[in-house]
């Protein structure tokens, strides 16, 4: 189990690959099973809102993720950050 997950989320990440393998098809290859284990180990030990992070613990962040391939989406393809224009967020603000 990464070092990064509570307990709580190691075992909740347990259950999601347990459930994830259940419903896979036996054609997939065992590269295939483990890219997908390792992409819901990925997410669950990922930062959600409002987890509290030191200053350092954001640049190293962002610092990983700029040498990220893909770094708009996480493993499962979901994205992971937005591009917004200076209008759209002082509209979200009510500012215009």
């Amino acid at each position: 189990m990464p070092a990064l997950l509570t307990r709580e989320q190691g075992t909740s990440a347990l259950r999601a690959m347990a459930g994830e393998l259940d419903g896979q098809a036996s054609s997939n290859t065992v590269n295939e099973h483990l890219r997908q284990m390792a992409a819901t180990m990925a997410c669950h030990a990922a930062v959600k809102a409002n987890d509290p992070l030191t200053q350092e613990k954001m640049v190293h962040i962002l610092n990983e993720l700029r040498e990220t391939s893909y770094s708009t989406v996480c493993p499962h393809g979901r994205p992971v950050m937005l591009r917004l224009s200076r209008r759209e967020v002082e509209k979200n603000f009510q500012r215009i």
